[in-house]
């Protein structure tokens, strides 16, 4: 995923998409007022950039990414925030996976071209 962008895309379209069927389902069963602010929250991420921003900074931001999860875990405990809880704790689990900008920096480093093992191992190191 690091090395396509096209991967890249398709793992936020993914999750975007991910989204939008769990949030169909909490409608489906029990429609609330969190049902419709996660569905909201879901729409401001249809977007690409949108989505790659905030993938972007709940992996390169681990204080923000760790109130993510405590608020996810929050609105789990709280009756009808389920929906709410998926969102949070699906953004957060996705953003593990996705690349930062220091490994995209390093990908795109000119040096490193000619020697494709190299890099494979620098971003391996620096991926968390």
């Amino acid at each position: 995923m690091t090395m396509y962008f096209n991967a890249r895309r398709l793992f936020a379209f993914l999750s975007v998409g991910l989204l939008i069927f769990m949030n169909w389902c909490c409608y489906v069963t029990n429609p609330n007022h969190a049902v419709f602010f996660s569905a909201v929250i879901t729409c401001c991420l249809f977007s690409y950039r949108v989505t790659d921003a905030a993938l972007h900074r709940l992996h390169e931001r681990t204080r923000l990414w760790a109130i993510t999860l405590m608020l996810a875990l929050v609105c789990y405990s709280i009756p009808y925030m389920y929906s709410i809880f998926l969102v949070l704790y699906t953004l957060s689990v996705a953003s593990v996976f996705y690349p930062s900008e220091r490994v995209l920096r390093i990908r795109n480093e000119a040096n490193s071209i000619c020697n494709p093992p190299g890099l494979l191992q620098r971003i391996i190191r620096n991926y968390y």
